[in-house]
């Protein structure tokens, strides 16, 4: 199963069409920010199946939900934006959401920074801001194979990104991949 994990599109329609493109995912994790875009996209693509949550700036989307717990391939997820758990300062309240749910994965948007800790066998993963790059913008691709999944990030930055810090692990320079997630 081929995943495609992004956020943040922020009305970047033309990015989000050119990602889909080239990554040809069976399912689309949609992390908030501008969830009508992931439901336009929902559209065009109907052979994709979407996950979407909305994010601190979907005011008028009242169908979307804040939070899900989804199963792909046997594997809980949860899939948030961040914002009602304030990642941008801390990590403690998404996580004690995560253990809650009994989750191995938990998805969220938010910093527009790429981010992945594993703590707790739950596995945090952030992929950016789709909006951050017109050529090659944020985005996490993920596969299912040998009962792991094996992400990468996908993102325009060529260093690492800045290290606030609450942040226990960021994709580091010149790693674009963890294995065996």
């Amino acid at each position: 199963m081929k995943v495609l994990i992004c956020s943040d599109s922020h009305k970047r329609l033309d990015i989000f069409q050119k990602v889909i493109d080239r990554e040809l995912p069976e399912v689309v994790i949609f992390a908030g920010d501008h969830s009508t875009d992931a439901l336009d996209m929902s559209y065009v693509y109907s052979g994709i199946k979407f996950f979407i949550v909305r994010g601190n700036t979907d005011y008028f989307d009242r169908d979307t939900s804040d939070e899900l717990v989804i199963e792909l391939e046997k594997e809980k997820i949860l899939l948030v934006h961040g914002h009602l758990f304030g990642v941008k300062s801390y990590m403690s309240e998404l996580e004690k959401e995560a253990e809650s749910d009994g989750v191995s994965m938990c998805i969220f948007g938010h910093t527009h920074i790429p981010y992945y800790k594993e703590k707790n066998k739950i596995k945090y993963i952030n992929p950016g801001a789709m909006q951050n790059g017109k050529h090659d913008p944020d985005r996490c691709r993920c596969r299912r194979g040998d009962g792991h999944w094996r992400c990468r990030r996908i993102c325009r930055h060529t260093g690492p990104p800045p290290d606030p810090p609450h942040r226990a692990q960021t994709f580091p320079r010149g790693r674009k991949s963890f294995d065996r997630l």
